[in-house]
């Protein structure tokens, strides 16, 4: 996955908030790359060797893994998403955290009695359920000043050159990919999940 990415992100890096234009190929890289770093995380491995009750060989972790990635551009195929890029350029005080490329997925309540502010919660979700309702948002942090994000079903052209993020919605961000990346470090059995 990473190297159909790799040429993709290179040029992001070294164009950051000057990036431009994004091939159909290069959005179909980007779309597996997402999918890939959703699902590909220690806690699901534990999630499949829970129920057989103990160690499962890499074959069947990696057939689990391929199959959810496959339902993730399979919806995306069928309800195409909007693809938008954020950058913090031309402030520099803060970027987006990097690494192991963490995805924070973000899905909207529609609320029946409206509320003012809906306070954000840290939790797993179900990708079926996920990928049905049309306020999601896969978000993930290409390099340090540009961050890429697939939304709903809009099925709009990508969004580009980068919008430019106030710096508090990074710093934001960076907050949820911290939290996220703990409660996968502590996802060690039922209970903490």
């Amino acid at each position: 996955m990473e190297t159909a990415f790799a040429k993709l992100s290179q040029r992001i890096k070294k164009e950051a908030d000057k990036f431009s234009g994004v091939s159909g190929d290069e959005i179909a890289s980007l779309s597996r790359f997402v999918a890939c770093q959703t699902v590909r995380t220690l806690a699901l491995e534990q999630c499949i060797k829970e129920p057989a009750g103990g160690p499962v060989d890499r074959n069947t972790v990696n057939a689990v893994i391929i199959r959810k990635m496959k339902t993730m551009t399979d919806a995306w195929i069928e309800k195409f998403p909007t693809f938008r890029f954020h950058t913090p350029l031309p402030l520099i005080g803060d970027h987006f955290i990097t690494g192991d490329h963490p995805v924070m997925i973000i899905q909207s309540k529609q609320n029946e009695i409206w509320l003012p502010v809906d306070m954000p919660s840290l939790q797993n979700s179900d990708l079926s359920q996920l990928l049905q309702n049309p306020s999601y948002g896969f978000w993930i942090s290409l390099s340090p000043y540009i961050c890429a994000s697939i939304q709903g079903y809009s099925g709009n052209e990508p969004r580009l050159p980068p919008e430019t993020m106030d710096l508090r919605y990074v710093r934001q961000f960076n907050e949820y990919i911290r939290g996220q990346c703990k409660i996968f470090t502590l996802a060690r059995d039922r209970e903490s999940l």
